[in-house]
């Protein structure tokens, strides 16, 4: 019953958000990147150092954020005050949820990001401008690879 009404305001956060004007960027202008991800299992902290030195060799500023789900997030699973304003401090050309599954507080930090582009797994509708759909179970590197892949191809046409 509470992860119901959890769920509902979530949508309803997602309705209220200002209409915001989603644009594409050109891979190749894109200068800073945001990557929100869920900081379990272990196993993918290497993944996303992984993708994080790719994209500064590239010459990126990339900026990785977290969220402590037991300290940061409040009993209804949104991230608090303090964190959001963390995160709004800057304006970024693209942000990347490497969120594998769904997480209200991650979901919640990608909604109120400031950044021109959001892109991710297919998980919540109305939060990601750019929407990847897999229909097996995938990495963060493999929906890195996708994103980046698809971002090139729409700027290339």
């Amino acid at each position: 019953m509470l992860d119901n009404f959890k769920d509902w305001l979530l949508r309803r956060a997602i309705r209220k958000q200002n209409p915001r004007q989603a644009r594409l960027r050109n891979y190749k202008d894109i200068r800073n990147v945001l990557l929100i991800y869920k900081n379990e299992p272990a196993s993918l902290h290497a993944d996303i150092l992984h993708i994080k030195d790719t994209l500064v060799k590239e010459g990126k500023e990339v900026t990785l954020f977290t969220i402590d789900l037991d300290k940061e997030t409040t009993f209804l699973d949104r991230p608090r005050q303090a964190k959001v304003l963390e995160l709004q401090q800057v304006n970024y050309d693209l942000l990347i949820d490497l969120t594998l599954e769904p997480c209200r507080p991650l979901h919640y930090l990608a909604l109120y990001a400031r950044a021109d582009c959001k892109a991710g797994l297919e998980l919540t509708h109305g939060i990601l401008d750019f929407m990847i759909a897999v229909s097996k179970q995938v990495n963060a590197s493999f929906l890195y690879e996708q994103i980046i892949r698809y971002l090139k191809m729409i700027n290339s046409i």
